[in-house]
């Protein structure tokens, strides 16, 4: 009679947005960096999409 109550199952959803969020800005920057004429800007758009990745895997550890 385990079961996990589905108000937990349910918060995990916005952090797996977080990381896909943060994971699919540090490739776009990483390929804008590639192209753009202004690397340093892009540089810091991929720091902030691994920061905001980072930010979901942990908060979806913490309320595991």
């Amino acid at each position: 009679m385990d079961q996990h109550p589905l108000s937990q199952q349910m918060s995990l959803k916005p952090y797996r947005l977080m990381r896909r969020a943060g994971l699919i800005t540090s490739i776009g920057a990483g390929a804008a960096a590639l192209a753009a004429d202004f690397p340093a800007s892009a540089g810091i758009i991929g720091v902030a999409g691994c920061a905001l990745y980072f930010i979901g895997l942990l908060g979806a550890w913490w309320n595991t």
